[in-house]
């Protein structure tokens, strides 16, 4: 998977996550992603944006 692929797959995972209304604990079950996974995956895409 490429950079941009990775990419592409969190911005959609943090919009999805911010649209649902659910807690980040709620969400990461729900898509079945591990506590580290989902919120490094998060830290570091948030933290790259504009």
């Amino acid at each position: 998977m490429t950079h941009a692929e990775r990419k592409r797959i969190w911005q959609q995972h943090i919009e999805d996550w911010q649209a649902s209304g659910l807690s980040g604990m709620a969400y990461r079950q729900q898509q079945s992603l591990t506590y580290c996974l989902f919120f490094n995956g998060a830290k570091s895409w948030l933290s790259r944006r504009p």
